[in-house]
């Protein structure tokens, strides 16, 4: 699975994170959008099996607590919907 989940964030694009965002009611520019997608893609391992805490802690201090604290809700809602596949 983890294969599967590294190839589809290398696949990703600003405009696809940017959408998903909006999708879930938050506005997000293409900076964050590309700090983000950067985070993400270099820490997977981290954010999925390890402590995700340290992480989520930067993207709210690059991005702001309130957008922050919405992209960890979602991390985690997300996280736990596919906890068996992962």
């Amino acid at each position: 699975m983890n294969f599967i989940i590294k190839n589809y964030i290398n696949k990703l694009k600003n405009e696809d994170i940017i959408k998903f965002a909006l999708e879930n009611n938050i506005v997000i520019n293409e900076e964050e959008s590309n700090y983000i997608y950067n985070i993400t893609k270099n820490n997977i391992d981290k954010l999925i099996y390890g402590n995700d805490n340290e992480i989520l802690k930067n993207i709210n201090e690059k991005i702001g607590n309130e957008k922050g604290e919405e992209i960890a809700k979602l991390f985690y809602k997300y996280k736990e919907k596919y906890k068996d596949y992962l």
